[in-house]
């Protein structure tokens, strides 16, 4: 559609062309995380498996309920520590089979403490659609 190619337009107008790979999901709640990778799969993108190196870095960094995969929920431990979300962000996107890490941040802005939250963590290497 003319809508979906004017998006897409705008995507790459900010990315440039993509690198070989794959999509990562990293949500700030399981079940958004999830829908993102279902409609990744709809559109037949690939969701590949983190490398070793990735997902160690990542069990450093996540609360011990936390599984590191693809796509990774940050469980309710990234209310209390947003710093979280930023330095997933870091390790996923680092990833060699990762060329786009959507993120996904399911929080209501209405507190200013979330709001500077949600700023911090848009700050790490983002595109705002």
């Amino acid at each position: 559609s003319i809508e979906e190619l004017v998006f897409t337009a705008a995507l790459l107008e900010k990315t440039g062309v993509l690198a070989e790979g794959g999509v990562a999901v990293l949500s700030s709640s399981g079940g958004m995380g999830e829908l993102a990778a279902d409609y990744a799969q709809l559109e037949t993108l690939r969701l590949p498996a983190l490398s070793n190196e990735t997902l160690s870095a990542l069990r450093e960094i996540l609360p011990p309920m936390a599984t590191p995969a693809n796509p990774l929920d940050l469980t309710g431990a990234v209310v209390n520590d947003w710093a979280l979300f930023t330095r997933c962000m870091d390790a996923m996107q680092r990833d060699p089979a990762v060329s786009v890490l959507v993120c996904v941040a399911a929080v209501c802005l209405a507190a200013p403490s979330v709001r500077a939250n949600a700023r911090l963590v848009t700050g790490v290497g983002a595109v705002p659609l």
